[in-house]
């Protein structure tokens, strides 16, 4: 039945890299900043180069992809986690890890780039800064389990916007 109460309310996104996408301009604004898997691959092993060989390429990747989620740009409060670490071959394997992290953050910059998880930490930075309003009452989130700070950001920037909105996390 045409009826039915999902028929009648709007539809943005269905997921959160697609709603940010949306939010900042879509395929002809981030499009061309988007970097490609070869492209990411080749400035994570320029990022990296002469501190790590490639069979360690991997968890480079992940501590970075896990860097951007959970801190959300704020790399100066990481720093100082990896600084309070007690095990000293921990903290220095990790100081590794943060200066490729910096390395690889300044490449995409100077090669006008951006990947999935600065498009969410700067739709988040749009919302809240430019006020944008929603008719969205429902905010729905799958996979909850991979829920980090960065989505955790997008949603309470959306949230802000609409304050009455309800949110129902599944996972």
């Amino acid at each position: 039945s045409s009826d039915l109460l999902f028929d009648k309310i709007p539809s943005l996104a269905t997921t959160f890299h697609g709603f940010a996408y949306k939010i900042l301009g879509g395929k002809n604004v981030v499009g061309k900043l988007l970097i490609s898997e070869s492209e990411n691959q080749k400035i994570l092993c320029e990022a990296s180069k002469n501190l790590i060989n490639k069979n360690t390429l991997s968890i480079a990747t992940q501590f970075i992809t896990r860097a951007e989620q959970q801190f959300s740009g704020n790399f100066a409060e990481l720093s100082t986690k990896i600084e309070d670490q007690d095990n000293e071959d921990n903290k220095q394997k990790l100081k590794l890890l943060y200066q490729i992290l910096l390395n690889y953050k300044t490449l995409l910059q100077k090669n006008h780039k951006t990947n999935f998880n600065e498009i969410m930490q700067h739709a988040a930075e749009k919302i809240t800064n430019d006020k944008l309003n929603f008719p969205y009452q429902y905010i729905f989130v799958d996979e909850y389990q991979d829920f980090s700070k960065l989505f955790l950001n997008l949603v309470l920037a959306l949230r802000s916007r609409v304050p009455n909105s309800k949110i129902l996390v599944v996972g």
